[in-house]
C-alpha cells in the first residue's frame, strides 16, 4: 500500500498538487512472521513439565490468546486475499508446507472459527483498570464480528456457492453479541 501525503510550500506547488510518495511498511499483507510465533507457542505451551506446574484455567487461558489472535491474523488473509493456506503449526526452513497452495475458504474460516470457540470458551474474564487484557468478552466481540463479516459474504457472493451455510455464520454471529451485551458489562 503506497499513501501519497502532500505538503505545499507554495502557491505553486499547491496547484500543482505536488505528493510525495511513502511506502508503508509491511505494505503487501502477505507476511507470515508472526504466525510462526503464533503456532510456535501453541504447540510448545503444552509442555507436560510446566503444565502440571500450572493451574488448569491458566494453562487453558493462555493457549486461547494465542489462537485469538491466530483467528485475527486468518481472518485478515481472507479478507484481503480470498483463499489463503491454512498453517496450523511452526513451519521450519525446509519445511515442504512452506509452498503450500492456498486452501479453500470454507477450511480457513471454520479453523478460524474453531480457534475463536476455543478462546471465547478459555480465555478468562479479567478485570483490570487498563482495559489492555484480551479477555473472554472481547474474545466474543470478535467473533461476532468475523462471523457477520463471513455470514454476509456468504450470503451475498452466491457465485461461491456457500449460500446455504450463511446462516450459520449469522447466528453466530447474534449469539456471540448477545454475550456481550448481557455479560460482560
Amino acid at each position: 500500500m503506497i499513501a501519497g501525503s502532500y505538503t505545499p510550500t507554495s502557491v505553486d506547488d499547491d496547484s500543482q498538487s505536488a505528493y510525495v510518495v511513502v511506502e508503508l511498511e509491511g505494505d503487501s499483507g502477505w507476511g507470515w512472521e508472526s504466525l510462526r510465533n503464533i503456532n510456535y507457542f501453541i504447540l510448545n505451551c503444552s509442555d507436560a513439565k510446566l503444565t502440571s506446574k500450572i493451574p488448569p484455567d491458566v494453562h487453558r487461558h493462555y493457549p486461547g490468546v494465542a489462537k485469538f489472535f491466530r483467528a485475527w491474523f486468518f481472518f485478515e488473509k481472507v479478507k484481503r486475499f480470498g483463499d489463503v493456506p491454512w498453517i496450523g503449526k511452526p513451519l521450519d526452513v525446509e519445511d515442504p508446507y512452506l509452498d503450500k497452495a492456498r486452501d479453500p475458504r470454507t477450511l480457513v474460516m471454520d479453523s478460524v472459527l474453531a480457534d475463536l470457540n476455543y478462546a471465547c470458551q478459555n480465555i478468562k474474564t479479567a478485570t483490570e483498570t487498563t482495559r489492555s487484557l484480551i479477555t473472554k468478552y472481547a474474545a466474543y466481540a470478535f467473533k461476532a464480528r468475523v462471523c457477520l463479516f463471513e455470514g454476509t459474504f456468504r450470503k451475498y457472493h452466491t457465485e461461491l456457492g456457500l449460500t446455504d451455510s450463511a446462516n450459520e455464520w449469522l447466528t453466530e454471529a447474534a449469539d456471540a453479541a448477545k454475550k456481550v451485551m448481557d455479560e460482560s458489562g
